[in-house]
């Protein structure tokens, strides 16, 4: 055990190299009270749970931005998870900005032409065009 230093057990630990109750032994063999080993080894657990937690969020945000799932289903597995507020926060923001940036309106030419090639007459393009600019529009997704 020599060289083995508090640090690495729990780095240790935290990477699944050794369980809980090692990581206990250890740490004690290397002379740290009953306290400081409880103290080490909840933080430990409490980061890697959180680690967990960033993981499977990323994951969901990832699959959602590639298309392989949509609003609904990545709104329902971010609210099965158990986020902190903080957390579920971060995520809602990271979602409505992928959800911005897939968003992407035609240009005021492209619309006016598709909308001239439904029949619409120029004055209700015109204010149609004229609403989207102003945001003015009813949002098609579900809110967060």
């Amino acid at each position: 055990l020599e060289g083995l230093t508090r640090s690495s057990i729990i780095a240790a630990y935290k990477d699944g190299i050794v369980d809980r109750v090692t990581a206990d032994q250890l740490l004690t063999e290397e002379g740290v009270g009953e306290s400081a080993r409880l103290i080490y080894l909840t933080d430990a657990e409490l980061e890697i749970e959180r680690d967990m937690r960033k993981e499977v969020t990323q994951t969901i945000l990832v699959e959602y931005e590639n298309g392989a799932s949509n609003l609904n289903e990545a709104v329902a597995e971010l609210n099965l998870l158990p986020l902190t507020p903080l957390e579920r926060e971060k995520a809602e923001l990271k979602l409505r900005r992928l959800t911005a940036k897939k968003t992407k309106l035609p240009s005021k030419a492209d619309l006016k032409d598709q909308l001239e090639r439904l029949g619409y007459p120029d004055k209700w393009i015109d204010d149609y065009i004229e609403l989207v600019k102003e945001g003015k529009l009813p949002d098609d997704e579900p809110t967060i």
